[in-house]
């Protein structure tokens, strides 16, 4: 997010926009997506512009798993902060793995690429890294931005 912020020398208010961002092994180091996927939908070319980025989805087993060891997010709203309204929520967006690395909801991505304007473009699932000598699942994703801004 930062280098989209502080993008090469230009003057403020300069309207330079990139046509590719790329986050590889990035987002499990992240809890809260929403304000990356704003500021790449701020800085994105419209129209041609592309969003690739890998993630650790939750998927059943790793749910289980987590929620067993003690590891579940807090039921609280996400990421701990009150709803809008005011009240907790019981939404879970993420969980904090015993690697230390976040997976969030393939759901949540989804909502956010809508929210921001995103249409996936594809998603591959596939083996992302390995962490004990195992094999760790995730996805490859690809996003373009609509033309209006």
């Amino acid at each position: 997010e930062g280098a989209l912020q502080q993008r090469g020398g230009g003057s403020e208010g300069d309207n330079e926009t990139f046509d590719l961002v790329v986050a590889c092994d990035v987002f499990v180091y992240i809890e809260d997506l929403r304000p990356i996927f704003k500021s790449v939908r701020e800085n994105l070319t419209p129209g041609r512009g592309l969003f690739a980025f890998s993630a650790e989805f939750l998927v059943g087993e790793k749910k289980q798993e987590e929620k067993k060891e003690g590891r579940e997010d807090s039921g609280k709203s996400p990421f701990g902060k009150p709803s809008q309204d005011g009240t907790e929520g019981d939404s879970h967006h993420h969980v904090l793995q015993a690697c230390a690395r976040y997976a969030h909801e393939h759901y949540y991505v989804e909502e956010l690429a809508r929210e921001h304007g995103f249409a996936v473009r594809t998603t591959r699932t596939t083996v992302i890294r390995k962490y004990n000598g195992r094999d760790v699942m995730g996805a490859l994703v690809v996003m373009s931005l609509g033309g209006d801004r």
